[in-house]
């Protein structure tokens, strides 16, 4: 701010005349520099897939001594070197995701009259042909962009027509959100339960934490009492003591690609890129967990992805929230939910269809309309 005092004016007041020029700067938002996904890519080439696999081998064999020495090792420092170690070789072969061009479906050509036109643009008022000549790249600049951006939105409805013959969910999706995919401005305040706009990021992320506190953790009228009084059955005879290297195995080829990761930034894809020696690491690591029967720290953080429904923007009730969890953690739940289900299968009646792979309400409901038909079919033959 700049001012300066006139005593010498008469304004009929014992104040001074002050006169002050005030510049206005609007505070920034403090933003969250996220971690950058790794072009996992590029492990789709065969030489590149055989380096990153010797590589994170050397660095996961202090891991793996850490957990087949005498010596006890905390599971929180043994994940957070195996983190590391995964960081470090994606960083130095895969490198992280460039951003796209805005305008990508420009072709060559239109980039080399665009910058043409943008080295004649400072001499273009020197002379009546460099004049002309730059109007002449605008018109057709305009005309090269048009032509490229229907060439790539056919191109991008033909590649949907062959997803769509083949059954490829994904890449229909990924094409149909390049047409109509835009990014609408986060909303960076909300209201409480109150209605009160939030305006400070502190109180914004305390009410996030309240809404999915209680979202997460209903509170109910259930008698805590009945479940102590439940019989415990005991184990059965074919029930496996400990976890198995065939299980930690299946459980990674079992997981899902193209899924982003959690708070370590490591993908499914790096997972399995790893090889025997990325097996026998979470092998040990499982079942080091397994006997101690305490999760590490870090698997218990993850990260709440808003995602927004319909209505009002600064209701929390409006935003469905989409937990990001460690691929690494998914292994060893996969195993327990394997065995779970081998066990549910021989209690659960061929009635239960909730939750069962191959069993579901609807094939049920098909099954009960033609039972129906038939009943009536029959009926109708029987008073012909």
């Amino acid at each position: 701010m700049n001012s300066r005092a006139y005593p010498s004016a008469d304004i009929r007041s014992d104040h001074q005349l002050l006169i002050a020029n005030i510049r206005l700067k609007l505070k920034a938002w403090s933003r969250h520099t996220a971690s950058k996904r790794y072009d996992t890519k590029k492990l789709s080439d065969p030489l590149v897939a055989i380096n990153y696999q010797a590589e994170v081998a050397g660095k996961l064999t202090p891991v793996t001594d850490m957990l087949t020495g005498d010596a006890e090792g905390c599971v929180n420092n043994v994940v957070e070197k195996m983190v590391d170690a995964f960081n470090n070789t994606s960083k130095n072969i895969l490198g992280t995701v460039r951003n796209m061009p805005v305008k990508e479906w420009l072709s060559e050509d239109t980039w080399k009259l665009v910058q043409e036109r943008r080295n004649l643009k400072r001499s273009r008022r020197e002379s009546t042909d460099n004049r002309r000549h730059y109007n002449y790249l605008c018109r057709e600049i305009k005309r090269r962009s048009q032509c490229d951006k229907d060439t790539y939105l056919r191109k991008i409805c033909k590649g949907v027509e062959e997803a769509h013959m083949q059954k490829k969910t994904r890449e229909i999706y990924d094409s149909v959100q390049k047409i109509t995919g835009k990014s609408a401005p986060k909303v960076r305040i909300v209201r409480d339960k109150n209605g009160v706009v939030l305006i400070d990021q502190d109180k914004v992320k305390g009410r996030w934490k309240e809404h999915f506190c209680d979202l997460y953790n209903p509170k109910t009228s259930s008698d805590e009492k009945v479940l102590d009084e439940c019989l415990v059955g005991g184990r059965s005879a074919d029930v496996r003591a400990g976890v198995m290297r065939e299980e930690i195995e299946a459980a990674i080829n079992r997981l899902k690609k193209n899924w982003s990761p959690g708070v370590d930034n490591i993908s499914a894809e790096e997972i399995q890129a790893a090889g025997q020696s990325g097996v026998d690491v979470m092998f040990l690591l499982c079942r080091k967990i397994w006997e101690e029967e305490k999760f590490p720290r870090m698997w218990k953080q993850v990260i709440v992805v808003l995602l927004f429904k319909k209505k009002d923007k600064l209701c929390c009730d409006n935003y469905r929230g989409v937990s990001l969890l460690f691929h690494c953690g998914k292994v060893m739940t996969s195993v327990i939910l394997q065995r779970i289900r081998q066990r549910t299968d021989d209690i659960l009646s061929e009635a239960q269809a909730g939750f069962r792979a191959g069993s579901s309400t609807v094939v049920h409901t098909e099954t009960s309309s033609r039972n129906i038909l038939g009943i009536q079919q029959v009926s109708t033959c029987v008073l012909c």
